[in-house]
């Protein structure tokens, strides 16, 4: 993983780089981390998770070369050149054999990336700001924005799987935790949290204490949150310290246990904004970068924050007449954390993780797979995965089906020369299912339907499926097209398309109708002429080694 924490920087890249990495640890990965002696570094801390660092130079030029396409340059303090110098010699001399690797940094982009291909097998980047060119194979950002799934159209490779929106959080086991064990928030404001990141560059702590020095907050817990590398954090401690209401955490592994018990939060509009609407905390915030204007608008709109504004405006009075309107107003605070659960409701955390396993070599035996056709036998099981949620919420058809009609189903495609239906097996046992239809041995082509039923089923399978699928339509079957209609709001399902190789088609506007809504279709459609060359890269993303024969099998 490469990342930097500085004053400047912050520590939120390097925050969330390790809740991956222990993520990845615990099932089973080697993490290291490369970063750079920048001031306000977090080597040490990084070191103390038990992660191996390799640090870079310290940088000693006052000038250097900024890259004028990335508008965070500055932030590596030195050339991107010199940069992928000193990170290619780490992995040379440590690590030749890299699954992935990670760059978590505003002032790296696609040059940089490029140069990091030959030294791994595949890149990942964690994104936030859709303000440069990419070269990756896939790509986090978790931020909820109103363009949130189009914003990096254009800015990574068409075949760039891409995990946008809180759903892909990358989220600190001791929220997931929290949210278990939260409950309604009544409104009554007897605990408040303030936490405005690891180095809070633009000094809010010290404001909003100043603002609570102007109110009576005697019958109140007021828990203030600093980082190591906050350059005031003996001033902020000496402030705590005075006051018995006052309590005082640094660099702490309990967050989420302060934010389920507080009642109102002061904060900032990074990571931390859907970690609160995790635990429905409603919260007073302060843009502090120009990347939260978005975020803040758009939870300000949900009625899950209000924003006072950003940190060069907002002044220790508008912070004390903020936490001051609310002290008063329960009902408008439990409307607020209710808006916050709503955004926040769905997250649960692991996406991220499950894709590294699933495109990590060794993670998968495409030998312990195999594609049966559909007998009645197994229609018991095809039915509970039909009637699913996740599954009936993918398909146009979403009511829920009755043993009889499923058996009509099957006698249907039995005897339709037209239909194909084949069933996914794990270790011989079933855990997925394809459907063949509209075959058409005059053109030769057919549409194809797919899901994996089993959620026991090994992290890879859905991959499996599609290369076992299309191997067995293409190669065997020898159609020429295979088509696809998906529904736009299935994100997943365009990402696992493309990554098989099909494109677009274009749009079938507002085509059908999804929980009493009007939906877009999208079209795709994958090709034999393209099939052998997407084989490859499939069977690369699987982990090459014994399966690289299936590409002349």
């Amino acid at each position: 993983m490469r990342t930097d924490a500085s004053i400047e920087i912050g520590s939120g890249h390097v925050m969330r780089c390790l809740t991956l990495a222990h993520q990845l640890r615990k099932a089973g990965a080697h993490v290291s981390f490369i970063c750079r002696l920048l001031k306000g570094n977090m080597i040490q801390y990084i070191k103390d998770q038990q992660f191996p660092v390799y640090p870079l130079p310290f940088p000693v030029e006052e000038h250097f070369n900024k890259d004028p396409s990335i508008p965070y340059s500055s932030w590596l303090e030195v050339d991107y050149k010199a940069d992928l110098r000193h990170t290619a010699a780490v992995l040379q001399a440590h690590h030749r054999d890299v699954d992935w690797f990670l760059v978590d940094h505003y002032a790296l982009g696609k040059k940089w990336e490029q140069g990091m291909r030959e030294f791994s097998k595949r890149l990942i980047v964690i994104d936030d700001l859709a303000d440069r060119e990419h070269e990756c194979d896939l790509l986090v950002d978790q931020n909820l924005y109103k363009n949130y799934l189009t914003r990096y159209d254009h800015l990574v490779p068409e075949q760039t799987i891409k995990l946008l929106g809180p759903d892909h959080m990358i989220v600190r086991e001791e929220f997931i935790r929290a949210k278990a064990m939260a409950e309604r928030r009544s409104g009554n404001v007897k605990r408040l949290l303030i936490s405005f990141g690891g180095t809070d560059p633009t000094n809010e702590t010290i404001k909003a204490l100043a603002a609570l020095k102007q109110l009576n907050l005697a019958e109140i817990r007021v828990d203030i949150v600093a980082g190591a590398s906050n350059p005031r954090i003996d001033e902020i401690k000496h402030i705590c310290l005075t006051n018995p209401s006052y309590h005082f955490h640094c660099q702490i592994n309990y967050m989420a246990d302060l934010m389920r018990k507080a009642d109102l939060a002061l904060g900032a509009g990074g990571t931390s904004t859907w970690e609160r609407c995790m635990l429905g905390l409603p919260a007073l915030t302060i843009q502090t970068a120009s990347n939260q204007a978005d975020i803040l608008s758009l939870m300000e709109e949900k009625g899950a924050v209000v924003c006072l504004g950003t940190s060069e405006d907002v002044t220790a009075n508008d912070i004390a007449q903020g936490v001051s309107f609310f002290l008063g107003n329960e009902a408008q605070l439990r409307k607020m954390s209710e808006a916050a659960e709503r955004v926040g409701g769905k997250i649960k955390g692991g996406s991220v993780v499950r894709h590294m396993l699933e495109g990590a070599s060794g993670m998968v035996n495409v030998r312990e797979f195999e594609l049966k056709k559909l007998s009645e036998k197994e229609l018991p099981v095809v039915l509970r995965w039909r009637n699913s949620e996740a599954i009936r919420e993918a398909m146009y058809t979403d009511h829920t089906i009755t043993m009889e009609e499923h058996k009509q189903w099957f006698d249907r495609v039995n005897n339709d020369a037209a239909t194909n239906v084949q069933l996914l097996y794990y270790k011989k046992q079933p855990i997925g299912l394809v459907n063949f239809s509209k075959i058409d041995r005059h053109h030769n082509k057919c549409f194809w339907g797919f899901y994996i039923g089993e959620q026991s089923a090994p992290g890879g399978s859905g991959t499996v499926l599609g290369l076992l699928a299309l191997a067995f339509i293409f190669e065997q079957q020898n159609m020429y097209k295979v088509c696809a209609e998906v529904l736009v709001t299935n994100q997943k399902s365009l990402q696992y398309h493309k990554k098989l190789g099909f494109v677009e088609e274009g749009r079938f506007m507002n085509h059908t109708i999804k929980n009493g809504q009007y939906v877009d279709v999208i079209p795709m459609a994958h090709f034999k002429d393209t099939w052998f060359e997407a084989k490859k890269r499939i069977i690369k993303s699987l982990g090459g080694g014994e399966h690289e024969q299936l590409s002349s099998s």
